[in-house]
């Protein structure tokens, strides 16, 4: 029975695979889709279901005999027993889901209560790091102590290891305090450190005070005994190469110990004003110290320059200046061997170099200058006074030898070497190179100083000679008779050119420039003042060779004129073939060759003027002074008097009217002031002379040649164009006056114009400049035959122009131009 109702169980499952139950609402729908095919196979599903349950039915008949079997019974037990496992898996789920409760409950538990935990870890550790940051904020505050401690021993060394940390700790207990003022008592700790800080410089002062006096006293004890040693014959004498040695290396043996203390302090404190105050003091006291060693070695050097080029002032300027020079660039790397330099610690660090007293600066007056300019540092203040102090040792022998010097030419020599190849040469050269490295420190900068006031007291006695000179040995030259002996010596001149020619065999070339234009004969004034001018103009500046320049050529003009007066003067020779041709003429031709001579070799003074390298090394803009204007300017008071004299004498009815009556009115519009300008460029004093004697040349040959046609001709410009002239009532203007004025006239141009232009050739020896010369006088004469050849073809008739027989324009023309 058991395995029957097995194998109906098996075979209804096996059965319900095979049949699709759809949803009865789907159901209508299907069978309008389903196909015949689709319905028969249908059909025979449902007939074999019908099969197996009547299988079923006949199976199930069959157990109800065996109902009353007591497996049944067993069956039914084990139902029960079923039953009861199920009211018990019931109950072991209800208890599972209360042990289920119960843990999420305690997980919940659990879980905040390491939640607390993290939070009370979190709160620990963030305590611990507060404790932390408290006793490192704490150790800002209880470094003062130590700190004073460890200076106020005595054995502490400032170059050594403990004092580069005391420094160190200062620096960042003092830096950390300013960052936090907020922190209680940060302001009573900041000065507490800043004492620490002051003592702390006292005590590098101290020890490089030390040092420095150490190594003074040992130079001191060195020279007393190499100097008793000279004297007993014991030891060598004492030598220029000794004290080289001797000043400089005791000095340099020392230096690491002060410029470590330094380099130490610098690193930290810098920019503090009384570390820099501390720093000038040191300086003040080693510039002090080493112009005490070197003044006597300088002096004595100095003494003997003046012994051994007493006779020469330019060597002994140049020597001094040389030797100079030297000691600064040595001082210069003692002084960098010593201290720190500015440029040395940035890179784009500057320094101004301001012009200051020769004295050192005080500290007080070191405090407010870094105060009111903290980038700057009075180290160059202080090396450049110091330098200077040394230089003024040679300009103190050099300046009465100057103010004394009678020699203008010596004076722009000295001048030349101080200011060309002392000042713009070495200096200019050393500059270059310490702005290459960026050095904050000029070390010539004293030097230039001292020797620009020399060249300073130079140029005064430069400007006082020149104005002697141009009174006494131009203006007041007194030419012998071989100076007015034209136009012989150029005759002469001509003839030695001749000759010479002939002796070489070489064919003579028109276009070169002649002997006496070659060998410029020139007038002794003429000579004195290109040469004096040749001299000045490298070394002076341009207002001044601009003053200097004018009154020598004013001097020189002065001097031609008067030289002309003494040719015009003398009497003529045999070799004047033109008797008219007087000395008048030679005259104005020896004035304008050598006014055109003063202005050809003035000419470079005029193009390029010379540019001082002092403005570059005083750190002014260079620039190139072409064509400078030169104005002098004079102001006229005479009126402001005569104003003033109106107001108070004659106008005082007129004080208080009410319109433009007024006199105070009329009193301060008035133009109190009258300026005048006058020009003082020296270019202009040549051009204008040159100017007047052109003109004055032209117009005596014209009056030369055209002396009998003058009157003629002025008669003729004197008449009015328009008005009818009746030349009978006019002597002069008759056919046959005129004939014999043209006649003479013409004759004058045929057989000397010749003659003229050889004299013009004979001075000027320049064919473009003769023919800028002559050119007015061919117009002027032409024109004069032109009016007169008008004149008589208006009022004169045909047989009075027969007979007055003028020459036309075209015939003086081609006369004028043989």
């Amino acid at each position: 029975m058991a395995n029957l109702h097995k194998l109906t169980l098996e075979k209804l499952a096996a059965r319900v695979d095979e049949f699709l139950f759809d949803p009865p609402e789907n159901r209508k729908g299907e069978e309008e889709k389903t196909t015949p095919s689709t319905s028969s196979q249908n059909q025979l599903l449902a007939e074999d279901l019908f099969k197996c349950m009547n299988e079923m039915y006949d199976a199930e008949e069959a157990l109800d005999s065996f109902s009353k079997d007591g497996r049944v019974n067993a069956l039914r037990e084990c139902v029960a027993k079923i039953q009861n496992v199920v009211e018990k898996n019931k109950q072991c789920k209800e208890v599972i889901e209360e042990l289920t409760s119960n843990y999420q409950s305690i997980t919940e538990r659990t879980s905040s209560l390491h939640h607390a935990c993290d939070r009370i870890m979190a709160n620990q550790t963030q305590l611990a790091a507060g404790a932390e940051q408290i006793k490192a904020n704490l150790y800002y505050y209880t470094q003062c102590d130590w700190i004073m401690k460890k200076l106020t021993s005595s054995r502490l060394p400032i170059t050594g290891q403990s004092f580069t940390q005391i420094l160190s700790t200062i620096h960042e207990c003092i830096c950390y305090l300013k960052e936090h003022p907020d922190h209680k008592e940060a302001v009573a700790y900041l000065g507490k450190y800043e004492q620490c800080l002051s003592k702390a410089l006292t005590a590098i002062r101290i020890g490089i005070h030390s040092d420095i006096e150490n190594s003074k006293q040992a130079v001191l004890s060195r020279q007393k005994d190499d100097s008793n040693g000279a004297k007993n014959g014991s030891s060598f004498p004492f030598t220029s190469d000794d004290s080289h040695a001797l000043l400089y290396g005791v000095f340099a043996a020392r230096a690491n110990n002060v410029r470590n203390a330094l380099t130490v302090s610098d690193r930290f404190f810098s920019s503090y004003t009384e570390y820099q105050v501390m720093v000038n003091e040191c300086e003040q006291d080693y510039f002090a110290v080493r112009e005490e060693l070197l003044a006597p070695v300088v002096q004595a050097t100095v003494d003997q320059l003046v012994q051994t080029h007493g006779q020469s002032s330019c060597t002994l300027t140049r020597s001094g200046c040389k030797f100079l020079l030297r000691l600064c660039d040595d001082e210069y790397r003692l002084y960098k061997q010593f201290f720190v330099i500015a440029s040395e610690n940035s890179e784009d660090g500057t320094e101004s170099v301001s012009r200051v007293s020769r004295k050192f600066s005080t500290n007080s007056e070191v405090a407010s200058t870094i105060m009111s300019n903290p980038e700057s540092t009075p180290s160059s203040i202080v090396f450049t006074g110091f330098i200077e102090n040394i230089c003024k040792i040679l300009y103190d022998v050099l300046r009465p030898l100057i103010i004394h010097n009678p020699h203008l030419e010596t004076l722009a020599q000295l001048c030349t070497i101080l200011k060309v190849e002392m000042i713009e040469d070495h200096c200019g050269v050393m500059m270059s190179m310490g702005s290459m490295t960026s050095n904050a420190i000029d070390s010539c900068a004293g030097f230039v100083r001292v020797m620009s006031d020399l060249i300073g007291d130079i140029i005064m006695r430069i400007v006082y000679k020149a104005s002697t000179f141009a009174e006494t040995d131009i203006l007041g030259y007194k030419p012998v008779s071989g100076d007015l002996n034209y136009p012989e010596r150029l005759y002469q001149m001509k003839d030695i050119e001749m000759q010479q020619r002939k002796e070489t065999s070489t064919e003579v070339d028109l276009t070169s420039p002649s002997a006496i234009n070659a060998h410029c004969l020139w007038y002794p004034t003429v000579r004195r003042t290109v040469m004096c001018l040749s001299k000045l103009y490298k070394c002076l500046d341009v207002t001044v060779f601009q003053s200097i320049a004018k009154e020598l050529l004013t001097a020189c003009c002065d001097s031609l004129d008067v030289a002309a007066v003494g040719i015009a003067s003398r009497p003529a020779t045999e070799k004047s073939k033109l008797k008219m041709l007087n000395r008048a003429l030679d005259a104005k031709l020896f004035v304008v060759k050598h006014l055109l001579i003063l202005r050809e070799q003035t000419s470079p003074f005029r193009v390029t003027l010379p540019t001082s390298k002092m403005h570059k090394l005083a750190r002014l803009d260079s620039q190139q002074f072409d064509n400078v204007p030169m104005v002098d300017y004079a102001f006229d008071l005479s009126k402001f008097r005569t104003s003033a004299s109106q107001l108070f004498m004659e106008n005082r009815d007129r004080w208080f009217e009410l319109s433009s009556n007024n006199a105070f009115l009329e009193f301060i519009f008035a133009t109190p002031v009258q300026a005048t300008e006058s020009s003082i460029d020296s270019r202009r004093v040549v051009e204008v002379q040159l100017k007047k004697h052109c003109h004055e040349l032209i117009q005596l040959v014209v009056d030369m040649i055209i002396g009998p046609l003058k009157s003629a001709s002025l008669a003729i410009a004197a008449l009015v164009p328009d008005d009818p002239v009746d030349v009978a009532k006019h002597e002069f203007l008759s056919p046959q006056a005129v004939q014999n004025a043209s006649a003479m006239t013409f004759k004058t141009i045929t057989k000397s114009w010749h003659e003229i232009r050889g004299s013009f050739d004979l001075y000027i020896g320049v064919k473009e400049t003769e023919e800028i010369l002559l050119h007015p006088v061919r117009k002027q004469i032409v024109d004069s035959y032109s009016s007169l050849n008008v004149f008589i073809a208006k009022f004169f008739s045909e047989e009075q122009r027969q007979v007055a027989g003028v020459p036309s324009q075209e015939q003086v023309f081609l006369a004028l131009n043989v």
